[in-house]
């Protein structure tokens, strides 16, 4: 969200893929943010198939630089 309160700011002047980039950019740091609370305080079984999604996630953002 804060991302695009931000890119909003700028009245529009940035180019579509810079916008993609950088909500990727932030759903890829919040997924590592999950991954670390959810590591340290949950069993295999929960942070297992997160962390498999995240892989996807960061995927698709390298995919897209």
């Amino acid at each position: 969200m804060a991302v695009l309160t931000a890119l909003r700011s700028a009245g529009g002047a940035m180019p579509l893929d810079t916008v993609g980039a950088a909500v990727l950019a932030a759903a890829l740091v919040n997924a590592g943010g999950r991954m670390f609370v959810a590591i340290l305080s949950g069993t295999a079984g929960y942070w297992l198939p997160l962390g498999l999604i995240s892989r996807v996630a960061a995927g698709t953002y390298f995919i897209t630089i």
